[in-house]
Formats: structure tokens, sequence, C-alpha cells
């Protein structure tokens, strides 16, 4: 699970918001609690943040990872 962070320009699945009762019934894997049933974890600057469930067939899509270059990671071109 990943909190992400959801714009009202991203698209939610079915426009149902993670973890509400309608979601669920829907077939949101999302944490309910986590998400306060569908209010989500927190708001920053207008934005809300969710608990999504990587596996989750409504939200699933929306999870952002890190761009893992960022960590300093050695790559393909590099001499090991």
């Amino acid at each position: 699970m990943t909190i992400t962070p959801i714009s009202q320009n991203m698209q939610l699945g079915a426009c149902l918001d993670p973890g509400s009762a309608s979601a669920y019934a829907a077939g949101c894997q999302c944490p309910r609690r986590d998400n306060h049933h569908g209010d989500g974890m927190f708001r920053h600057d207008r934005i809300d943040y969710y608990v999504l469930a990587t596996d989750c067939p409504l939200h699933g899509h929306l999870v952002e990872y890190p761009d893992i270059s960022d960590f300093g990671w050695p790559n393909e071109e590099d001499d090991l």
C-alpha cells in the first residue's frame, strides 16, 4: 500500500473515493479506516491524500511509484 495524492484532475475508479462505502461495494480494496471511509487520509493544499492498495481493481492504477534513478543506484550502463 502507498499514500498517494489524488488531485481533482486524476481519474478515480468510477468516481468513487478510495475507502468509501460505494467504492467498497464496487470492489475497492483500499483501506477504509485509513481513508476515513472515503474522506481521504488528509488534505494539503486542496489535494486529498489516500492510502491506495496496489491490487485494488478501482484505484490500483493511480499508485505512484518513486523514480528509482533518484536513489543513486547503479544502472545497466554503470560498471559494477
